[in-house]
């Protein structure tokens, strides 16, 4: 929620190429040519290689010296809603940026952690960090799970670049003035490549399909009904719950109705809609439906976040995902860098890792957020290196534009351009749900 080019992957298990030397030698002959007598000895001196100057680096921009970049960090601390999370978000990311720092840093800059937890339905607080981060800390740029309209304040209203591994909308691409990199791709292009491997498992033929929304993501909800129905599948429910996400009461509501309102439409499958899953999951649970329902984002199959929620998990007996490739597939089949990125944190404490981080670890949490923290690191060095040592906003955004292709942790491919902002290139993969295990696997 996929190979190209690698150009960096410095944060896990790549030792390269971002280190860089304060001098820089010049070659110079002290031997004299052939002179005859009465001639005057002369020296010649080479020509200095440009390719040989050395990397001036400076303090070209707020959060941003000669030895270092500040980099702000509001991490989701589940703690406010009564979860007790398996791992120390604080010290996976710490590990991560120690990796980088180790391997050269970004252009021989170091990258320092500002790290903040915020709970993650109260938005006055997570405004109140953003404040914080960007006015008494003077962060370069914010990085991790920043939900719904929050990035804005970052890019909007302070001028600070955000590198955002939750979904991010058009809108908000469209409204920030700082640049922006969202790692999941935009949900109308997710959506697509979703719909058309539902369509082409035959999971679909000739089911009755109620489409299950946000209010912000009822476009997306309008293009996937397009799409179904060009299939032959009939659609014959759209809703979308129209509560601010910060009120988990009155989105619970709406959602109760819109069961009662799917199966008087006779409905026997509901698709939750990218950003929809986990309210969707927990009214179909709470009302006991029996028919197919269709997860499309990563959180609403994490059943210790549903369960954090206060829902239960009974609709999911009967699911799916479609979904791009979990880290523990990635992990077993050795593809992009995830065994390179948990060996770096079992690495880092010897034999006494601070948790279990194996893929295979059932607190799904502590995966994502070790994956979560490789990646976002790594996108920071790619593009900030591509930048060079005069590092700024307006440096960092023509980077974005022009780096094109290339690999991070965890992604089997992902680009970025004049126009594309959001990483992700990868196909999605058909999971089911596991009644014994308590989780997904893949179909």
């Amino acid at each position: 929620m996929l190979v190209a080019l690698a150009i960096v992957a410095a944060a896990c298990g790549d030792d390269g190429g971002g280190e860089t030397s304060d001098t820089t030698t010049t070659t110079t002959s002290t031997e004299a040519p052939a002179t005859t007598e009465g001639d005057t000895p002369t020296t010649t001196e080479a020509a200095p290689d440009p390719t040989d100057a050395p990397i001036v680096l400076t303090d070209s921009f707020r959060g941003v010296t000669a030895e270092s970049i500040k980099i702000g960090v509001p991490w989701t601390d589940t703690t406010f809603i009564d979860w007790s999370p398996s791992h120390d978000a604080e010290l996976i990311w710490q590990v991560a940026a120690d990796t980088i720092n180790a391997n050269g840093g970004v252009l021989g800059r170091n990258i320092e952690l500002v790290l903040i937890g915020v709970s993650p339905i109260d938005f006055v607080v997570q405004d109140e960090v953003c404040v914080r981060l960007t006015e008494d800390e003077e962060v370069f740029a914010v990085m991790g799970v920043i939900r719904n309209e929050i990035p804005l304040c970052y890019t909007e209203q302070h001028d600070t670049i955000v590198i955002n591994t939750f979904q991010t909308t058009q809108e908000t691409f469209d409204r920030s003035l700082a640049p922006i990199i969202g790692f999941l791709p935009l949900a109308d292009r997710q959506a697509k490549a979703q719909l058309d491997t539902l369509i082409s498992s035959g999971m679909l033929d000739g089911a009755s399909v109620a489409l299950s929304a946000a209010a912000a993501t009822l476009p997306t909800a309008d293009n996937m009904a397009a799409i179904l129905a060009d299939a032959g599948i009939e659609v014959v429910s759209t809703t979308a719950f129209e509560a601010p996400s910060s009120d988990q009461v009155a989105i619970d509501a709406e959602m109760d109705i819109f069961v009662e309102v799917w199966k008087t439409a006779g409905a026997d499958t509901v698709i939750a809609v990218p950003g929809a899953s986990v309210p969707t999951v927990g009214a179909l649970s709470r009302n006991a439906w029996d028919g197919l329902t269709v997860i499309t984002d990563n959180p609403g199959t994490d059943v210790a976040l549903l369960e954090g929620f206060g829902y239960t998990t009974d609709a999911l007996v009967n699911s799916v995902a479609i979904v791009a490739p979990s880290e523990a597939d990635l992990y077993d089949a050795d593809q992009a860098g995830v065994k390179e990125c948990f060996d770096t944190f079992d690495n880092a404490f010897d034999d006494d890792p601070p948790v279990e981080l194996r893929p295979e670890d059932p607190q799904t949490g502590v995966v994502g957020a070790v994956i979560r923290a490789c990646q976002a690191l790594e996108m920071l060095k790619a593009v900030a290196e591509l930048a060079g040592p005069e590092l700024t906003n307006e440096s960092f955004d023509a980077a974005a534009d022009a780096i094109g292709e290339f690999t991070v942790t965890g992604v089997l491919g992902g680009s970025l351009g004049p126009g594309k902002r959001d990483f992700v290139d990868a196909g999605s993969a058909v999971y089911e749900f596991d009644e014994a295990q308590r989780l997904f696997v893949l179909s």
